[in-house]
């Protein structure tokens, strides 16, 4: 419960921050010159472009916007076409992109949830499947070590497979950004490089897909590097106006040779110092965007990067915030709801230090150091106790209580009083706000105010599979079948049809 209230303030925090947050427009000037597209940069020393940053509840929020306003837009436009520009600089670097280590618990869940979509509980009982039978090493870790027994032989499969240019000339060290990581056990990995996923039966296209991931990554962290040339082009005007373009292209994959990745190549043929003709001028409105919302990756990385939690209770902790109804998934981010507002509010206030995320991490460092025999037990939960009878005594004494219940524009038709929405453990539903005396009920219908593409006549509507995976329904179902798990794949249907 301690760790649950923490992942659950962050993202009620969260959805607070994005509410105080105004937006606000701006413009990008973007120029079309021989063919090369660059972005309006600078006029003289100052830069358009400025960075602002943001102080959240789980650390820094940075964000960009320029200068350039709606009414500045036709002054630039009409100054900017009538000059002439140079290559004024041409700045070409070879970089190294150098693989990622092998996958511990969080970043295997973070990926999968990215790439797949599979929730952390999924990811984790696919894992556990793919374990037991024995195709990869243990999934509950924090550490991003491999054995000494698997990296010869995957220098081997990799000559084989690659040749000997795709091996590490140097043996790789990777340094965990895990806090506390107890490193027990190896990073996941295949246990063997050979094996044939065919000759084992029960594996479904999940299972291949996870494995894939983790076949991939282990590999890929024992090849070389991947050699890039990047190219950045500056480009000045008479009037001082700057752009720049970039370009660049792999000049040995490396390690993406495991990877599908976009072959570009730097087709900019021009020295500095020759002149270029701005062939086209557009100014696109943009909007400052507001600190997003967790997903499930972004939700464990912050619990990891903030010391909360451990490999094996991420999913648990993010499972269990979804099934008590404090926050609802919708298109992959957590919306935290008034049930999750209401509890994450109420203690935070009343047990102000109990949920801090520093004393939440703290606590993990002082169980690790009892675990280990270098604290005493006792005076720890003296400590700690202490305070929190205290506080208990002083909540125990207050009275009310935390109200939880949506109000609605509806009345009962029962009792004509107004109808509220309130929690189940099944979710939300209607009742009359004079329960105990009225006991009205009806099942909660969200809308999306969208009309079913397949039968016309249908609301599309909110729907929850056996697992609580929100999709989205006709409301005319049995007779109507249309589904959807994303909002633009409705809209896709109706312009297809």
């Amino acid at each position: 419960g301690r760790v649950q209230t923490v992942a659950l303030r962050f993202t009620v925090e969260r959805e607070k921050e994005i509410k105080k947050f105004e937006s606000t427009p701006f413009y990008k000037g973007n120029g079309i010159f021989e063919s090369v597209e660059a972005k309006l940069t600078a006029k003289g020393t100052e830069k358009y472009e400025k960075k602002f940053t943001l102080q959240l509840f789980d650390g820094e929020y940075s964000y960009t916007q320029t200068t350039i306003t709606k009414e500045l837009v036709p002054e630039l436009q009409k100054d900017i076409s009538s000059d002439s520009f140079i290559v004024s600089d041409l700045d070409v670097r070879s970089n190294n992109r150098v693989p990622p280590a092998p996958y511990i618990t969080s970043t295997l869940q973070q990926d999968a949830a990215r790439k797949f979509g599979y929730s952390s509980k999924q990811t984790m009982s696919l894992a556990q499947n793919l374990y037991e039978k024995g195709l990869i090493t243990y999934h509950r870790t924090d550490s991003i070590n491999l054995s000494e027994k698997f990296i010869p032989q995957a220098h081997a499969y990799i000559k084989k497979t690659y040749g000997d240019k795709y091996i590490s000339t140097t043996q790789r060290v990777f340094k965990t950004s895990t806090k506390k990581a107890q490193e027990a056990h190896e990073a996941i990995r295949p246990t063997d490089l050979n094996e044939d996923l065919a000759n084992h039966s029960g594996l479904t296209n999940r299972h291949k897909n996870l494995y894939d991931l983790i076949f991939k990554r282990a590999l890929a962290s024992q090849m070389s590097d991947a050699e890039i040339k990047n190219m950045t082009i500056t480009i000045e005007g008479k009037k001082g106006y700057t752009f720049k373009a970039y370009q660049d292209q792999v000049m040995f994959e490396g390690f993406l040779v495991l990877y599908p990745y976009e072959e570009r190549k730097i087709t900019f043929n021009k020295e500095k110092g020759d002149p270029i003709k701005l062939d086209s001028l557009t100014f696109e409105e943009a909007q400052t965007q507001p600190p997003p919302r967790y997903s499930e990756a972004s939700l464990i990385r912050t619990l990891e990067k903030k010391g909360i939690g451990r490999p094996s209770t991420y999913a648990p902790i993010i499972s269990t915030i979804l099934l008590r109804n404090y926050v609802e998934k919708q298109e992959g981010r957590f919306h935290p709801t008034s049930l999750g507002d209401a509890v994450s509010d109420y203690l935070s206030g009343a047990f102000e230090n109990l949920f801090e995320v520093e004393f939440t991490s703290e606590m993990e460092d002082k169980l690790d150091l009892v675990a280990t025999e270098k604290s005493d037990m006792v005076k720890i939960l003296k400590d700690f106790y202490g305070p929190l009878a205290k506080n208990l005594a002083v909540e125990e004494k207050k009275e009310g209580h935390i109200d939880v219940q949506e109000a609605t524009d509806e009345k009962c038709p029962d009792s004509d009083h107004p109808l509220v929405i309130r929690y189940s453990k099944f979710g939300k539903f209607y009742a009359c706000s004079d329960y105990p005396n009225c006991k009205y009920t009806r099942n909660f219908v969200e809308k999306v105010n969208i009309k079913c593409p397949k039968c016309d006549d249908g609301d599309i509507i909110v729907r929850f599979t056996k697992k609580k995976k929100r999709f989205y329904g006709c409301s005319n179902y049995p007779k109507c079948d249309f589904a959807a798990w994303k909002l633009n794949e409705i809209e896709s249907a109706d312009k297809a049809k």
